[in-house]
């Protein structure tokens, strides 16, 4: 297996922490850098998985010496491309071919989730395409519910979202990518926005994994980290 952690975000979402000078993934939790964990999470489930972490130029060198140990391989551009667009660009240029079962891990997030078995749930499954999912997302806000004479009958203060969502994390065929990427608009170089809904579209083996007892945090933004900041000194972080 191949594995591309997509790392090559301009880290807008988590100033002024970075002040723009590095990546969100180089912001620490437990005394070591989001990158790290993910590294760890993913080299602990046993996947053998071959990692090329795609960055900006501008960061390339702060990746390099945080993560010199580690044997990656670096995919970098001077400007953002899209999830999607980083992608291409890393499979074609460090040899992944039309066989490839490939893990897509997006670099802000942390989970304990079992990748060893999404993996067997892929195999299983005859699967071109799986998503880890996961149903212990809470809105950021209260759900209210009126009558129609606007009269408050609920409150919910920061509820679970009812339906699942994706993690940032999928395991595909590359063969299926190379036959759809044709298809993508230049603005739509984006997992979610652009191939997910063209794999539906077209009909293809497009499976959900899900564990109701993993842990995901999003680290993508300001308030999410801080959150995990507080949880890591209340001993609740469980990675």
């Amino acid at each position: 297996m191949k594995a591309i952690l997509l790392a090559g975000g301009d880290a807008r979402r988590t100033l002024p922490l970075t002040h723009g000078m590095y990546e969100k993934t180089f912001l620490r939790l437990k005394g070591k850098p989001i990158i790290s964990i993910v590294l760890e999470q993913i080299y602990g489930w046993g996947l053998g998985a071959e990692i090329t972490v795609c960055v900006l130029d501008k960061f390339l060198e702060d990746f390099k010496w945080e993560l010199r140990n580690n044997g990656l391989q670096f995919n970098s551009t001077p400007r953002a491309l899209g999830t999607l667009g980083h992608y291409m660009k890393a499979a074609h240029e460090t040899g992944i071919s039309f066989d490839d079962d490939v893990l897509v891990y997006y670099g802000d997030t942390i989970t304990n989730m079992n990748l060893g078995a999404m993996y067997d749930s892929y195999k299983k499954l005859g699967s071109e395409c799986i998503i880890a999912v996961t149903t212990n997302l809470r809105h950021d806000y209260s759900a209210v519910d009126f009558d129609r004479e606007y009269r408050i009958t609920k409150m919910d203060e920061k509820p679970k979202l009812d339906f699942p969502s994706w993690t940032g994390i999928a395991i595909i065929k590359h063969e299926l990518i190379e036959r759809c990427i044709g298809q993508i608009a230049p603005d739509k170089m984006d997992f979610a926005k652009g191939l997910f809904p063209l794999l539906l579209k077209n009909g293809a083996k497009f499976h959900a994994y899900s564990d109701d007892n993993a842990l995901y945090y999003d680290t993508g933004n300001i308030n999410s980290y801080l959150k995990l900041m507080d949880m890591a000194a209340e001993g609740t972080l469980n990675v």
